[in-house]
């Protein structure tokens, strides 16, 4: 029996931003077979119809729009909503915008506008999208539904090389996730975030040697990097049923990296 097998199929329908990524993708597919309709959004339109060529099952779409954009992000999340209302959001956007001229920026060195990128990505867009999402299940309530992001290890702990405005804004994603959790425990939405650890996403391992992959494996107790179906299965489980009484958490995906 899929975990999701008990929820009703008219409340199987998921929204999943950053479809297009590592993470992402995965979770758009594990979601669909799970029996959701999923709306895979991203703002690369070509990467998502790929992605969703990929899933299982039928009822599935693409949206596409900017998270940085809250006025993209109203009128996407509308447009969604007039095809029927999604019991889950996902959103599995975000990253850590490379500057070429300073690819690792430390506080000293890190210009204004790629730390105004990097908080945008990482957590007004998420915010844009969490605050859409609630107006419209308080105004439509189902009798479950639940917010799911992605935050990282890193928001939990200082590391070197880095990113300050990613480190910063995974951190606030924690406590942003802790809020709205609380806001919206009275309409019966649950709020968690996952933090995975290193995940052998295609684009990591086109960026990194084997080298840096063998060493980074090492830091974690179980000796090798996560996979995006681990994040994935995370995803599923927090939608479903069985996590009804888990909200305001952040879950690791790590591989025993680190723990607290």
């Amino acid at each position: 029996m899929n975990i999701s097998e008990t929820v009703p199929m008219e409340r199987r329908r998921a929204i999943v931003v950053g479809a297009a990524g590592g993470i992402g993708s995965d979770i758009c597919r594990r979601m669909a077979l799970e029996g959701y309709r999923v709306v895979v959004a991203d703002y690369n339109e070509d990467r998502a119809r790929e992605v969703l060529r990929t899933l299982a099952g039928e009822g599935h779409d693409v949206s596409v729009f900017d998270v940085t954009k809250d006025r993209a992000v109203d009128a996407a999340f509308d447009s969604i909503e007039a095809d029927g209302p999604a019991s889950v959001l996902v959103v599995a956007s975000g990253g850590a915008p490379v500057n070429p001229d300073n690819p690792h920026p430390n506080i000293a060195t890190t210009a204004t506008e790629d730390w105004n990128r990097g908080i945008a990505l990482n957590l007004s867009g998420v915010f844009f999208c969490i605050r859409k999402f609630a107006q419209l299940r308080l105004a439509r309530p189902l009798e479950h539904s639940r917010i799911i992001t992605m935050t990282s290890g890193t928001g939990q702990l200082a590391v070197s090389p880095a990113n300050p405005a990613y480190v910063a804004s995974k951190a606030a994603l924690i406590g942003l996730t802790r809020q709205v959790a609380y806001d919206l425990a009275h309409a019966n939405i649950t709020v968690n975030t996952i933090a995975p650890g290193v995940v052998g996403t295609p684009e990591f391992y086109r960026n990194t040697s084997e080298e840096f992959r063998a060493q980074t494996a090492r830091s974690a107790l179980l000796n090798r990097l996560g996979t995006p179906e681990e994040v994935g299965f995370g995803v599923v489980f927090l939608a479903s049923p069985q996590a009804s009484y888990i909200t305001g958490t952040t879950l690791d995906i790590n591989g025993g990296a680190h723990m607290h």
